[in-house]
């Protein structure tokens, strides 16, 4: 197998996604199933609502 090169790497252009054009509720609630990562993220998100919702945490 060829070793990759970083022009390899680089070739093709990253796309971007507008996030508040979607609703990403649905994957991260999904993810809770998911592996550790996955279920870390989950968890992630769910602290971070707490932190928007609270009105004495500043992010």
């Amino acid at each position: 197998m060829k070793k990759l090169t970083k022009k390899d790497i680089l070739k093709d252009t990253i796309k971007h996604i507008d996030i508040k054009k979607i609703d990403s509720t649905a994957i991260i609630d999904s993810m809770r199933e998911m592996s550790f990562t996955s279920r870390e993220t989950a968890s992630a998100t769910d602290i971070f609502m707490r932190m928007l919702k609270d009105k004495k945490c500043s992010i």
